[in-house]
């Protein structure tokens, strides 16, 4: 028999009923589920109970002063970067294990003095990278404290834009780059969490300049950087092959250079940055990729600095 239309109305009306009440319950269920990972954070913004899905090191070199483009273009870049955005007009794509959510960032300094004491490095900012709300699907967005995620992310990035504007006001007058390296890759802070990807984000000019090792070798004193030596790798091996700085503990890590244009142009106007290899090849990037290379370290890229 076939129910009258009034009757087939209130069918429907009661099958709505239940399925809405059905995803309310799968919600709630869902809901409930992120709540307890939102609230199962440690101080850094990491999950307790799964831990940083990587770690980032980024190292700020404070040897050379960066010129006001240069530090409106680290602070524009690093600031998309760490929320997980492209940047609109450059190519410069970076790797997602660097700075997705979930990934620890940590961030350190190249200071000669600190190198000087028997300790770490000292951590100038630490948090993982927190869930972005705009990325949430629909459901999600409805039953997540909207504030509470985007107070966690500005907190985020605020304390990064402080130490970097901190770190780019500083000065040092040496670049221990391969003795920070070393005593990066030794310490507790970066060696924690041993089965995630470690990555390392240098900001530097990357010429070694300390009294273990020289990028300038023979320039200062000549005036003339056009022979290179303090950048030809079997000139460094023989030097350093039995020291700790020839070969640190950078195993698989992934490794990305945001370079600065140097400033050490001799009396030829030439910079070590800019010498070529016989065959064409830039001995200065050639030069850093053996030394990761030797250290069983994972090339990604440079990236240039603009200013």
């Amino acid at each position: 028999m076939t129910p009258s239309r009034r009757k087939q109305r209130k069918i429907n009306k009661d099958i709505q009923g239940i399925a809405g009440i059905a995803v309310m319950i799968s919600l709630l269920f869902t809901g409930g589920y992120y709540f307890y990972n939102l609230d199962s954070l440690d101080q850094n913004f990491c999950s307790v109970n799964n831990g940083p899905k990587a770690l980032t090191a980024i190292i700020f070199d404070k040897s050379a002063q960066y010129n006001q483009d240069e530090v409106v273009d680290i602070k524009t870049s690093l600031n998309s970067w760490l929320q997980g955005e492209k940047l609109a007009t450059k190519d410069r794509r970076i790797d997602k294990i660097f700075f997705s959510e979930g990934v620890l960032i940590q961030l350190y300094e190249i200071d000669s003095k600190s190198l000087s004491q028997f300790s770490e490095l000292q951590i100038q900012a630490e948090l993982c990278v927190p869930k972005d709300f705009s990325k949430l699907s629909l459901s999600n967005q409805l039953i997540v404290n909207q504030g509470f995620l985007e107070q966690r992310m500005e907190k985020f990035i605020n304390t990064y834009k402080e130490a970097i504007n901190n770190l780019l006001n500083k000065r040092e007058g040496n670049s221990p780059i391969m003795e920070s390296l070393v005593r990066i890759s030794n310490s507790q802070s970066f060696q924690q969490y041993p089965d995630i990807q470690h990555n390392i984000f240098l900001v530097s000019d990357m010429l070694q300049n300390s009294d273990n090792y020289s990028h300038y070798q023979g320039c200062k004193k000549s005036g003339n950087c056009g022979d290179a030596l303090g950048l030809d790798w079997s000139e460094f091996k023989i030097k350093m092959q039995d020291t700790i700085l020839y070969k640190p503990g950078l195993n698989g890590v992934n490794w990305t250079i945001f370079l600065k244009a140097a400033e050490d142009e001799d009396r030829q106007g030439l910079s070590l940055q800019s010498i070529n290899t016989t065959d064409g090849k830039n001995m200065h990037k050639l030069f850093w990729e053996k030394y990761f290379n030797n250290a069983g370290a994972k090339k990604v890229r440079f990236i240039n600095i603009d200013g």
